[in-house]
């Protein structure tokens, strides 16, 4: 290993910051040096010393060394785009395991099946046009119940790496599946997203009190409260 490549050892005040930032699950832009310059908009996991270094692991999994990091800063959750942004993806996908939650138990319905499933596909396919890739699901595929929380947990994570790669005013030009193309920021694209799932989550609850099984409130202001 090399001098460059060897741990420079961050002060106890700094990785103080990075605690404290883990323990309360603060949205950060993380600028760190890797291969290239990267830029991150996340959450930290978890923070563990291997080998005398000292790494913290991504909302995505991703892993990097604390030493790298050129810039953390707390991201404003109410007076920037990015922070409102981010805010109701993090809504959409608190709703989403509810959903999932008060459902894995119960005897569901084909509707509700279906139902859920077009959530995660829409998301999917929003993504993968924001993302410039192939969608990985066909717009009412249905998914075993079984996989939804992996599917959920992979679509949010998609989303919020496209806040990571774009500017929130990008625009994107795709092909809707009745063939029409258009054009779109990444703005209105995610809060459609967001008003998407409201709307058929709804209608999931809405289907669950038809057959007298348990239901669960997915509510922003319950989520505001929370948050």
């Amino acid at each position: 290993m090399s001098d460059q490549d060897k741990y420079k050892p961050i002060n106890c005040d700094y990785y103080d910051h990075f605690e404290i930032h883990a323990m309360r699950k603060t949205w950060l832009k993380i600028e760190v040096k890797e291969e290239s310059t990267q830029t991150y908009y996340t959450k930290i996991k978890t923070l563990k010393t291997q080998s005398k270094s000292e790494y913290a692991t991504l909302l995505n999994e991703h892993v990097i060394r604390l030493d790298q990091v050129l810039e953390m800063v707390p991201v404003d959750m109410d007076g920037s785009v990015i922070g409102q942004l981010l805010d109701k993806i993090d809504y959409n996908h608190w709703a989403n395991e509810l959903i999932i939650k008060v459902l894995a138990d119960q005897e569901i319905t084909e509707d509700m099946s279906k139902t859920c499933s077009h959530i995660f596909n829409a998301m999917d396919i929003w993504n993968t046009r924001m993302r410039s890739k192939g969608y990985n699901y066909n717009i009412w595929q249905v998914h075993s119940k079984d996989n939804w929380t992996e599917i959920a947990q992979a679509t949010y994570l998609s989303t919020v790496a496209v806040l990571s790669q774009h500017d929130t005013d990008t625009l994107i030009h795709y092909t809707n599946l009745a063939g029409e193309n258009h054009q779109s920021s990444i703005k209105d694209i995610i809060l459609h997203v967001v008003n998407h799932g409201t709307y058929h989550r709804g209608q999931v609850i809405q289907l669950l009190q038809q057959q007298g099984l348990k239901t669960v409130s997915t509510d922003f202001i319950n989520y505001s409260r929370l948050r």
